[in-house]
């Protein structure tokens, strides 16, 4: 082909087609969405780099839910309200029954501030924990507040008195003031379970008149079990310094509607693991029947068989011996609610107490410090056997028994004797929250 004619037949068909489109023009988003997507960029890369944050909005979170779930008006229903308010500012002691408590950041005012603990064969290592478990002496120890308060413009200072029907009459007690005065001395290392906590030494003459109610205590006679193990190295009382120590429990167990604006669990200053402990009046009657009916029958009894024996038998089963009664006090709660319906705490989630509001976290297990009289320091079986039969509830631990629940609180209010008890939010399935690591119970 001429290629002057191919040349000049591409220009016609060229000429033919349709003259190019005008480039598009950039997309422009209005700058109202153009900062909200840089706002989202923004707080997507400080959720993935910042845990702090994701903590707090998931608090945020939760807390928006605790609204609605806590905006019911309040209830008519009066069956729950409190019999009974108790705390316990000497750990494993005796505790104060009171008309009304405050609520703090570490659960109930004063509750479990001042501990005993004692050193091990190595003296150099932190001293230890000392409570009913390895002596029932402390079950004897009376604590009573001092009328007199001292007030200054940031803390207000308790008086406590300490005394013990173990000792001579002529034994002056013991005062202790919480929080004890400013000190030159340098805090003490100490340990709580798995928690290395920096505490505040009371002094000589404190230690001096709880060893002394150790050295005088012995052990009633018809315990069944061992009542106390030897004491090794000495024995100190110390106190807790808040300021020092930042205790926050299991944070597994705490859904984010209990969690504070921080994004973390409530603290607890010296019980074993949660702030606050709740028991039922229908409960412990339930648990009394229980033990009487275990322990009304009368098991035959080992020795040879001989007429003394038949003897013995024939009279246990005319005048078989009173079943044990278990009083609230062994279990050491600090709010005993007055109901009509047994283990029904199990499923509660969250309950209202004059506008306060209270977590229901998880089941308390118990272990033999239940099993002490908290009059007379005697240790028995019970109510621990009597448990075992109906109250294994854990599958990581079978061999743990519960009573009473472990509840938390960020509220900063009031609750009294004869407040009724609401119960916001239930389990849906009816049941409770067990074990999920291994915490004993609270002493």
């Amino acid at each position: 082909m001429n290629p002057f004619k191919f040349f000049f037949k591409m220009l016609r068909r060229r000429a033919a087609l349709p003259p190019p489109l005008p480039p598009t023009p950039p997309l422009m988003l209005p700058k109202q969405t153009q900062l909200m997507l840089i706002i989202v960029i923004l707080l997507t890369s400080l959720l993935i780099l910042s845990p702090s944050l994701r903590r707090r909005l998931k608090a945020l979170r939760g807390q928006v839910q605790l609204y609605f779930l806590t905006s019911k008006p309040p209830s008519t229903d009066t069956s729950r309200k409190i019999l009974s308010l108790h705390t316990y500012p000497l750990k494993a002691c005796q505790g104060l029954d009171l008309q009304s408590v405050s609520l703090t950041p570490h659960g109930l005012k004063h509750d479990r501030v001042l501990m005993i603990v004692r050193s091990g064969s190595n003296l150099d290592a932190p001293k230890r924990f000392f409570t009913q478990r390895q002596c029932g002496a402390l079950a004897r120890i009376k604590v009573e507040e001092v009328p007199s308060t001292t007030t200054t413009t940031t803390t207000t200072t308790t008086t406590y008195k300490l005394s013990s029907s173990i000792l001579p009459r002529s034994t002056p007690p013991l005062q202790v003031q919480y929080p004890p005065p400013p000190s030159p001395a340098p805090l003490t290392p100490v340990i709580l379970w798995d928690d290395n906590l920096n505490v505040i030494d009371m002094g000589d003459s404190a230690a001096a008149f709880i060893t002394n109610i150790v050295n005088h205590y012995e052990a009633p006679t018809r315990s069944s079990l061992p009542p106390k193990i030897s004491v090794h190295g000495s024995l100190r009382l110390v106190a807790f310094a808040p300021e020092a120590n930042c205790r926050f429990p299991n944070p597994v167990y705490f859904p984010s509607t209990a969690l504070t604006l921080s994004g973390i669990p409530p603290q607890s200053a010296l019980s074993d693991g949660f702030p606050i402990l709740i028991t039922t009046t229908a409960s412990l009657r339930d648990l009394n029947e229980r033990i009487a009916k275990r322990v009304g029958v009368v098991a035959p009894s080992k020795e040879p068989i001989s007429m003394e024996r038949i003897f013995k038998d024939k009279i246990l089963k005319q005048n078989p011996p009173p079943p044990p009664v278990m009083t609230m006090d062994r279990f050491r709660p600090n709010i005993v609610i007055e109901n009509d319906v047994p283990w029904g705490e199990d499923s509660w989630r969250i309950i209202r107490i004059n506008g306060q509001i209270f977590h229901v976290v998880k089941g308390c297990p118990r272990c033999k410090q239940s099993c002490t009289d908290q009059k007379t320091g005697e240790v028995t079986e019970e109510p621990v056997e009597t448990l075992k039969t109906f109250r294994c509830m854990s599958a990581l631990h079978p061999d743990d028994v519960y009573f009473g629940q472990n509840v938390s609180t960020t509220g900063m209010g009031v609750v009294s004797v004869g407040d009724i008890v609401e119960v916001l939010v239930r389990d849906e399935q009816g049941e409770g929250v067990w074990d999920k690591g291994t915490i004993d119970a609270g002493v």
